[in-house]
């Protein structure tokens, strides 16, 4: 898909990411989040800032002493065994911003709030932080609401519903780098303004 119409493209390529996580920790009694548990797997994919087709890829398992909730499971199928041979962190971490370097690109998530408290967690484990790239942040899951709303959907909310309203496919699982693909859809679905 080519840039067209009004779109002139953003100033920086955009990076879209996504994690798989240990799952929630809740407060035993009220079952409010307390914790958002450890990162386990990250995946993204940088955008042109034009035509915002897929440039660069990135996935990784990560390794954690955190155990896998069985909710947690459920969603992203990955076991604590698949973690024994994953990389640490700290290597996931300098892997990452090595190969997406900051200066030239704009955060970009379904969920931003999770997925910069993962990416936070991540980049600490090498005494950095996800403010290291550009404090501009594209939360999709904000752009597609709006979207929704001006077609007349506001009932459409969560994510998989949302994938389902732009054409996409049921996920049997999460997986972060085909979430992240997913995402990077959505984006081109707006702005391109695809009809549903």
């Amino acid at each position: 898909m080519s840039s067209t119409g009004s779109f002139k493209g953003f100033e920086k390529d955009i990076l879209v990411y996504d994690f798989e996580s240990t799952g929630f920790e809740t407060e035993p009694k009220t079952g409010d989040i307390m914790a958002p548990g450890d990162p386990i797997q990250l995946g993204a994919v940088r955008l042109d800032k034009s035509s915002l087709e897929e440039k660069d890829h990135f996935l990784s398992l990560i390794k954690t002493e955190m155990p896998i909730s069985p909710e947690a499971f459920k969603v992203h199928g990955i076991k604590d065994s698949d973690l024994i041979t994953a990389p640490a962190r700290s290597d996931v971490a300098s892997q990452f911003i090595k190969q997406f370097e900051p200066d030239s690109l704009f955060l970009s998530s379904w969920n931003c709030y999770y997925d910069r408290t993962w990416l936070d967690i991540t980049l600490t484990s090498i005494k950095r932080q996800a403010s290291m790239y550009d404090y501009h942040i594209l939360d999709i899951w904000v752009v597609a609401y709006v979207y929704l709303c001006q077609l007349g959907h506001p009932e459409i909310v969560r994510s998989e519903p949302t994938f389902q309203a732009f054409g996409q496919s049921d996920r049997s699982h999460h997986d972060a780098l085909d979430d992240s693909r997913r995402t990077a859809e959505i984006l081109r679905a707006v702005v391109f303004k695809k009809p549903l």
